[in-house]
């Protein structure tokens, strides 16, 4: 008779105490760090809307240098040129990716080995880009003969 007791009263003891923390409310939650977003340490700001009047950021230039199947998947081989903004200078990076990948503001929709087309998201502009064709080079220019331009002996002119 003394075990059914003891539970009875380990159970009674359990729900006065339920009872004092759930009225506690959020303060006695036993996580020590919910305060923190609400005092907002780092100053951490909401997004600002963008300015209809201020111009967009130029989207970077992307060129396809290569397409392969190696591995068994599509993968596309393209060099980005972000152009320059104000407090940092125009830079030029080089990625592999694959259909679905994205690298920053740049996702890879679809690859085309076949016709050598490769679809992307550019900053949500979706564009599809192919090998450029390089431009054949001028031709060499000829050497102009140097001009011949005697000297005066120094006779002539006494």
């Amino acid at each position: 008779m003394t075990v059914p007791r003891i539970v009875s009263a380990w159970v009674l003891s359990g729900l006065v105490l339920w009872s004092a923390a759930s009225a506690a409310g959020p303060a006695f939650s036993g996580n020590p760090y919910h305060n923190i977003s609400e005092r907002n340490v780092f100053g951490l700001r909401p997004p600002q809307p963008a300015h209809p009047g201020h111009p967009s950021a130029p989207v970077p230039k992307i060129m396809l240098t290569g397409i392969t199947t190696i591995f068994g998947d599509k993968r596309a081989l393209l060099k980005v040129q972000f152009p320059a903004q104000p407090p940092r200078p125009a830079k030029e990076q080089s990625c592999i990716l694959t259909e679905g990948q994205r690298d920053g503001v740049i996702e890879v929709l679809r690859i085309n080995a076949k016709t050598e087309k490769v679809k992307v998201d550019n900053s949500g502009t979706v564009m599809e880009i192919t090998f450029d064709k390089p431009s054949p080079a001028p031709p060499p220019a000829t050497p102009r003969p140097r001009q011949y331009w005697p000297r005066l002996s120094m006779q002539g002119a006494r």
